[in-house]
């Protein structure tokens, strides 16, 4: 279970894309969650199906962390294994 921030381009998507060829379960921290997931990265939902999901993430909002950290506590039954703290 990792849980990449900035995941929407870059460095972070490039990361995204290499764990979850690689058999991974990828939390996506993007602005907009899940909406901009499926704008973002269609196939790779297609194709990695449950592997890939997404929270809405804003680091310049403090006060959305408790919820980000209930939703990915969610998907991963509680487990986080990998930080790529790429924001």
């Amino acid at each position: 279970n990792i849980l990449i921030t900035g995941a929407s381009r870059g460095f972070g998507q490039s990361t995204l894309r290499k764990l979850l060829e690689h058999g991974h379960r990828v939390v996506a921290g993007i602005r907009g969650g899940d909406k901009r997931l499926a704008e973002l990265f269609p196939s790779e939902i297609q194709r990695y199906g449950a592997r890939l999901s997404a929270v809405d993430l804003h680091l310049d909002r403090p006060e959305a962390f408790a919820e980000v950290e209930r939703r990915v506590s969610e998907l991963c039954s509680g487990r986080l294994d990998v930080l790529v703290n790429n924001a």
